[in-house]
């Protein structure tokens, strides 16, 4: 089920735990996973996902992937699609991105 605009404090699923998600002009969401921070953003043409490996870093101010854990890609290429991305289309990139990291974070402790 998706999020209802700017609705703050839900689990989704075991190890997302969202803060907030909503907004238009950008679509935002930042929470934890597995206890590290996370931060989602569309608007214009992209969006972005971030995840700081450390407490002392702000997922926000995270650009490239030997920052933390980065991914950004082109959202449909049109003129500000992305700041306008529907909530289901972004809940399932977050969801996406959360496992990417888990996969990774889990390889590199076991």
């Amino acid at each position: 089920m998706p999020f209802i605009a700017d609705q703050k404090d839900r689990w989704w699923g075991q190890n997302l735990y969202i803060e907030y998600f909503g907004g238009a002009a950008p679509v935002q969401a930042w929470g934890t996973i597995r206890g590290y921070q996370f931060y989602f953003r569309s608007r214009h043409e992209h969006w972005s996902f971030a995840v700081a490996l450390t407490p002392d870093i702000d997922p926000a101010d995270i650009c490239f992937p030997d920052q933390g854990f980065y991914r950004e890609e082109l959202y449909d290429g049109k003129s500000n699609s992305a700041s306008y991305m529907p909530e289901d289309e972004a809940e399932a990139i977050i969801q996406h991105c959360a496992a990417a990291f888990i996969q990774r974070v889990s390889a590199s402790n076991g």
